[in-house]
């Protein structure tokens, strides 16, 4: 074993001149490039000029080449200055990487407007200096790549400046300017144009279909398995996204709130992503990345709720006020094409919830059945405000009736108004019933969440027509007051003596009904009948209690006889002037006359025979 050391030893001698062979033999290799290292660096420099990208790549790659041998040839050598040999081969080469810090920037220019590049609306050669960008980068990662794969299988050499992923930096660069297309066109805030978003998502919206159909055209101009078009489509779509939640998280206005949901319902359909020239697979790229969360949707539905719960609280505080407005300016009211007084208030009130259904469809079909129930939930508080707004104005009226010349057209216009209301509110239900059935049957999944929502808004409008219904009663009964109350002295007078030897009483009631009667045609035709039968109602009763109390008492068959003829003729003229009044084209209620009900009381009270009167007293009664 003694003569290997000697041998290992006389070999080291052999192995230094073959590393001194080798130095020398990259040394001369790469003589012409480091006797003209200042000549092609100046022509380089030209060439990225004149913008020969491919050019200045081949020389810097020549350089680079003479460089990394030496510096290999280096680190493979034993020698103590070692490191003192690779700073001045580094420092040698320094102007080269000024030159690959040149050619990356232009190269970044051109691939961060490729599709510029591509739509042919750059100075240059358009498609093909991306090409040439795109093939430098791809040189470029299979150098990246060599130098990888020998430090994987054990080599510590790595140039300067590698790896350079210039692959990744393109990708980069290509996101970096489809941000600043997205967000980039916003050119206003809300200080300047309070329709600034609508204004900035049409603009997103014509920008991300143009870029994405020249993203299109640009697919040849890289290498198959960049899957440009792909990688440009979720770039488009992770910066809208990005950008939209960014706007979510800021305080919005009612408007602003309307565009942002609205446009993100469009985002999938024919007008954006959706469109066919495209061909993306939308439904798969929205279930993989929402545009905005659940969470985060939920949050800005509940505001959408809340902010139209108090615009249409607003809303109707302003329609009533307005309506108050009209009351007192003693105008009488507009009738309709069938001669009905009426306002504006229930096309208001229901055009606001029209309008209101309507813009929460462009938000989300999910908001509907909130919005429809908050609106019904304020039309009930509206109801009863109503109802004591024209409470109140009764009130004043009766405290001096001279005021109010139009009390009673104006009275006829708000039991009409409420007339409508139920009208409207019964048209409405159907709607709901069918719409909302209609969408459990179309959606499963929505329908168990939606069958509560369902049902609770049905039990709202229920009791809101309850509501409006009983604010009808009260303003027939104000009606009916107002007329009793001119009425009161004449009915005061039957069963007098003054009524028993003819005094105008009956005939002043039948007049002063006939009077009113012109401003109550102008009811709608349920309401009409409804204030006839209580008018018809009370006056029958005022002689029904006459005769109970015993207003006027007789003392003689003639004096009862006397009685009994007037009661028949007075129920005559009643039953006539009833009958008059209900003989109408657009009355088809039916109508109980009980004006007869005198009549009979009239045969009782004639009877000669006074045993038979107390028995058929009875049996009236009965």
């Amino acid at each position: 074993m003694t003569p290997f050391p000697q041998l290992r030893e006389k070999m080291r001698e052999l192995r230094d001149a073959n590393a001194r062979h080798g130095q020398y033999a990259a040394a001369m290799e790469n003589l012409k490039h480091i006797f003209n290292i200042t000549k092609t660096i100046q022509d380089t420099k030209v060439a990225l000029d004149q913008g020969k990208l491919l050019v200045a790549h081949k020389n810097i790659m020549d350089l680079e080449l003479a460089r990394d041998e030496l510096l290999f040839e280096v680190h493979k050598s034993d020698s103590p200055n070692k490191d003192y040999e690779k700073n001045l081969l580094v420092t040698f080469f320094i102007k080269v990487d000024e030159l690959v810090t040149d050619l990356s920037s232009n190269m970044w220019f051109v691939i961060g407007r490729a599709l510029e590049m591509v739509k042919g609306s750059e100075s240059g050669s358009g498609p093909q200096e991306l090409v040439s960008c795109i093939r430098i980068v791809e040189r470029e990662e299979r150098i990246d790549n060599y130098y990888l794969d020998k430090k994987a299988r054990g080599s510590a050499f790595m140039p300067p400046g590698r790896p350079r992923q210039w692959r990744k930096k393109a990708f980069e660069v290509l996101e970096k300017t489809v941000w600043s297309r997205v967000e980039g066109n916003q050119l206003e805030d809300r200080s300047l144009n309070k329709a600034w978003l609508a204004r900035y998502l049409e603009v997103c919206r014509k920008v991300i279909v143009d870029d994405l159909q020249l993203a299109r055209a640009a697919v040849p101009c890289f290498p198959p398995d960049y899957q440009i078009y792909d990688r440009f489509v979720h770039m488009y779509h992770n910066c809208v996204c990005k950008r939209l939640r960014e706007i979510a998280a800021e305080q919005m206005e009612k408007s602003e709130l309307v565009q942002l949901l609205s446009w993100i319902q469009t985002y999938g359909g024919e007008e954006l992503l959706g469109n066919r020239r495209l061909q993306i697979n939308t439904a798969a790229l929205l279930d993989d990345v929402p545009v905005l969360s659940r969470s985060t949707l939920n949050s800005l539905y509940d505001s959408f709720v809340e902010m139209t719960r108090r615009d249409m609280k607003n809303w109707l505080d302003k329609t009533l006020s307005a309506e108050k407005d009209d009351w007192n300016k003693h105008v009488r009211p507009d009738e309709d094409n069938f001669g009905y007084f009426y306002t504006s208030l229930p096309n208001i009130m229901f055009g606001m919830l029209r309008d209101t259904v309507t813009l929460a469809k462009e938000v989300s079909v999910e908001v509907i059945p909130s919005v429809i129930n908050l609106t019904i939930e304020e039309f009930f508080i509206f109801a009863n405000k109503y109802k004591d707004a024209f409470t109140a104005y009764r009130n004043k009226y009766f405290e001096n009736r001279s005021t109010f010349r139009e009390f009673t057209s104006t009275m006829v216009a708000i039991a009409n108004n409420l007339q409508t209301c139920i009208e409207s509110t019964d048209k409405y239900m159907q709607q709901v019933r069918l719409s909302m059935e209609s969408d459990e049957q179309q959606d499963g999944g929505v329908a168990g969440r939606r069958a509560v929502s369902r049902q609770q808004i049905i039990d709202n409008i229920d009791r809101l027509n309850a509501r409006w219904s009983s604010a009808v009663g009260v303003a027939v009964n104000y009606l009916l007051e107002e007329i009793c109350e001119d009425l009161s002295p004449h009915l005061a007078e039957l069963f007098s003596r003054k009524w028993i030897v003819g005094c105008s009483a009956p005939e002043t009631i039948c007049m002063t009904v006939q009077d009113y009667y012109a401003d109550h045609r102008h009811l709608r035709p349920a309401t009409r009948c409804a204030l006839l039968m209580d008018l018809q109602f009370r006056i029958v009763g005022e002689y029904l209690k006459a005769i109970d109390s015993r207003r006027l008492t007789f003392a003689t068959y003639e004096e009862r006889a006397a009685a009994g003829s007037r009661m028949k003729a007075d129920a005559q003229r009643l039953e006539a002037l009833f009958k008059q009044l209900i003989d109408t084209d657009d009355i088809n209620e039916p109508f109980s006359l009980i004006c007869s009900l005198i009549s009979s009381c009239g045969e009782v009270i004639s009877l000669r025979d006074k045993s038979l009167l107390t028995l058929e007293v009875t049996t009236f009664s009965r």
